[in-house]
């Protein structure tokens, strides 16, 4: 694969980004699904640095299968991270709490 191709999609992994938070702020995606796709991004990457980089099929997804353990491992942090980000921007009631 050419050099111009693996930089076009690793442009359109980080410039999809803005998309996803102004679906998720305008509430047309959940805090789980935007979690997901933040997350998914690791192993994406993986296969992206595994095809363009000349990988074979077997290293490629043993590379995927080594870039989902961050993802695994931060789905609930990050969950709630989003989900409190998400409080913050629901407006407060007028008596308080």
């Amino acid at each position: 694969m050419s050099v111009g191709a693996s930089v076009a999609m690793m442009i359109l992994l980080v410039a999809s980004r803005p998309f996803e938070v102004r679906a998720w702020r305008a509430g047309r995606i959940s805090d789980r699904t935007a979690t997901i796709l933040i997350l998914v991004r690791f192993p994406l990457i993986g296969l992206v640095v595994g095809l363009f980089g000349g990988a074979g099929i077997p290293a490629t997804v043993l590379l995927m299968g080594l870039m989902c353990i961050p993802a695994v491992l931060l789905y609930g942090w990050a969950l709630r991270r989003i989900q409190a980000a998400h409080a913050d921007l629901l407006p407060t009631r007028p008596g308080g709490d």
